[in-house]
């Protein structure tokens, strides 16, 4: 179901139901008054329209104000009543609701944890199942990033992605879809093989368009998303990264990746200064070696953070801590530095001690 189809529908329910005309201008005003707005304007501004199970706000509690706006654009009380019992219940029935779209981008990042307040109950879990075939929801963000939203093109984005977990290629998917393409004949496993790799293909096309969109906007997250998943640069080199409130560590994963070394050191020594102390430990062994005080200033500030970089840790085959996970352990040798000078040294002290106060006036 689209809006124009939703709209059409209320319109319809409510003339076989009460036997009122509405214009259909006048059924979107109704739409957003079900669900506590002054304007369908004010409504879309900032929300879109879905279903159940990822509709925080229902309509169920906004008789008076259904009733109130039909009296506001002309309609009789009488017709009023009606119209403000009608459209509810029609929602209702159908599970119409509305999610803002900041929620909707929080569910799709998995942030239930941080959003949502008052009347706006979020869902323990999205059902990514009901995200990706929600026509009501598409056609909502479709209408907003044709208005330049970057935000509804990244949520576009993200939406296109979650069919990504979901499916492999695999070489017989490639090989029927390009016997597909020539006009050949597939037996019935090979074209089912071949419409889920189109299908995916047609999927990453959408992801990388929108990324595209919402990156041209400014999206931060869009473009941080292009340099993960595309190796793109743009990231780098079109975001504002003095403002950026994405974790450092993470742009000094993903600087690596791309191969921009100056960037990983940079974007590794904002982390280790927030108190990062696997950034401490992989400054020192990658990237400060040509200068040991810098060194003995990363392992005296994870010292004064409780950790020491000199002792042995054992690790998963991840990488992180043993009890993390199951599988083979490694051990991995602690950092041993040549030292320094008496007055070196107190001076990579005295610099460790000034970065770990700047992080606890900040904690």
């Amino acid at each position: 179901m689209t809006i124009k189809q939703l709209a059409y529908a209320a319109q319809q329910h409510i003339q076989s139901h009460t036997g009122t005309t509405l214009k259909r201008a006048h059924v979107y005003e109704l739409l957003a008054a079900a669900f506590g707005f002054g304007s369908y304007a004010a409504l879309s501004a900032e929300w879109l329209f879905t279903q159940q199970p990822i509709a925080p706000r229902s309509p169920a509690a906004h008789h008076q104000e259904v009733g109130g706006r039909c009296l506001d654009l002309g309609y009789s009380a009488e017709a009023s009543v009606q119209i403000s019992k009608s459209l509810p219940a029609l929602l209702i029935s159908q599970e119409v609701g509305i999610v803002r779209l900041d929620t909707l981008v929080a569910i799709l990042n998995r942030e239930y944890d941080e959003v949502g307040t008052g009347s706006e109950q979020l869902p323990d879990e999205a059902d990514e199942d009901a995200l990706r075939h929600c026509h009501l929801l598409r056609d909502g963000l479709l209408s907003a990033a044709a208005k330049d939203s970057a935000r509804a093109h990244y949520a576009l984005a993200l939406v296109d992605r979650l069919s990504d977990d979901d499916y492999e290629a695999s070489p017989s998917s490639d090989y029927g879809f390009n016997q597909a393409r020539n006009g050949l004949a597939l037996s019935a496993a090979q074209q089912e093989f071949a419409d889920s790799y189109a299908a995916e293909l047609k999927g990453r096309a959408s992801v990388e368009h929108h990324l595209r969109a919402a990156a041209r906007l400014g999206h931060q997250e869009a473009l941080l998303l292009l340099a993960e998943e595309f190796g793109d640069d743009a990231f780098f080199e079109q975001a504002n990264l003095s403002a950026t409130t994405v974790d450092p560590a993470r742009i000094a994963m993903i600087a690596e990746q791309l191969g921009r070394d100056a960037d990983t050191k940079k974007w590794l020594t904002v982390a280790a200064s927030t108190g990062d102390t696997d950034a401490m430990l992989q400054l020192i062994e990658e990237h400060d070696t040509e200068d040991l005080q810098q060194c003995w200033v990363w392992l005296y500030l994870a010292g004064l953070l409780g950790s020491d970089l000199t002792q042995g840790v054992a690790i998963n085959e991840r990488g992180g801590s043993y009890e993390d996970g199951d599988g083979a352990i490694y051990a991995v040798t602690g950092i041993e530095l040549q030292p320094l000078s008496p007055e070196d040294d107190s001076a990579a002290l005295q610099r460790a001690e000034r970065i770990f106060q700047s992080i606890r006036m900040k904690g």
